[in-house]
């Protein structure tokens, strides 16, 4: 936990550095303004925190609920702006191969089940469960 806390301290520390928001730091697919990146690491946090959540069998966030294993996906204004701007530049992801093909999901689904669907990822998923 200590490295972790270490770690985010440090990213947290660069973010705030004078200037940070208008850099264009040099990824491995070439240079990114600070912004898309910023996303890229949210989205990245947001979503793997679900996938390690159900891998350890801690059930995420189900369908129509406001709570969740460590808050996973019960950020409202936090999931609309991932899926929002994920569904903006999703099929370069595809393309990238990034994200799978959408999960079918009902109308009904509330954001953050849709925002899964949409990377891909089965809501439903369990360990266990295949696929």
């Amino acid at each position: 936990m200590a490295s972790w806390t270490a770690a985010a301290r440090g990213a947290r520390d660069s973010w705030n550095r004078p200037g940070a928001w208008a850099s264009v730091p040099v990824l491995s697919f070439g240079p990114t303004p600070a912004s898309e990146y910023a996303f890229q690491l949210t989205a990245d946090l947001l979503i793997h925190g679900w996938d390690l959540a159900r891998a350890i069998d801690m059930h995420g966030r189900r369908a129509g609920d406001t709570s969740s294993v460590a808050g996973v996906g019960s950020d409202r204004d936090l999931v609309h702006r991932v899926h929002e701007q994920l569904a903006s530049q999703i099929d370069a992801w595809r393309a990238a191969g990034i994200f799978a093909r959408p999960v079918p999901v009902p109308d009904d689904a509330d954001e953050w089940t849709r925002l899964l669907a949409l990377i891909g990822r089965s809501p439903d998923w369990r360990p266990g469960s295949g696929g």
